[in-house]
């Protein structure tokens, strides 16, 4: 059963203003990343989000650190500590944004957001990764790879869902 409401699509996906609350240190990030506000104390932090777009909501927090590429679709990427994510993996995503918008058509959302988790946490909820409204979760070691090429397949495939199936249904 969903615990939200529904939009009236018949497809099980809503639309909302979600506030998510988390421990100071942590960050939560949230489908199409449209925070309208922070705010918070000495032990937390608030973070509200517009999800206008209906969906499946999505939204993760952890101790993230953000690294920014600005553009015309900017790039964040969250990352665990311990993992460091260079500006030329940004660029490379960037580029990857661009190919796509070259086959499907201008990028639909805000920016691209990319959220590094651990691999056993996508292991135990069954994917190696995936795509949501603006961005996609993958393993944080695919935010630091050897080689960009290693995760340039991964990274295009979660990143061509945003066309597929979130603009064309």
């Amino acid at each position: 059963t969903s615990w939200y409401p529904l939009a009236a699509d018949g497809e099980r996906k809503g639309i909302a203003r979600l506030r998510i609350s988390v421990p100071l240190g942590r960050v939560a990030v949230a489908d199409e990343m449209n925070l309208s506000s922070e705010s918070g104390d000495s032990t937390e932090r608030t973070y509200e989000f517009q999800v206008r777009t209906p969906t499946y909501f999505v939204f993760l927090e952890g101790p993230f650190r953000r690294f920014t590429r600005p553009g015309r679709v900017p790039i964040s990427a969250y990352a665990l500590p311990g993992t460091q994510v260079k500006p030329e993996y940004l660029e490379r995503v960037s580029q990857v944004v661009t190919a796509l918008e070259a086959e499907f058509g201008p990028y639909p959302f805000r920016g691209f957001t990319l959220v590094g988790v651990s691999r056993d946490l996508l292991h135990r909820s069954g994917t190696d990764g995936t795509a949501f409204l603006g961005g996609m979760v993958l393993g944080s070691q695919a935010l630091d790879p050897p080689d960009f090429a290693l995760a340039l397949p991964y990274v295009a495939h979660e990143a061509s869902h945003q066309w597929f199936p979130f603009t064309v249904r």
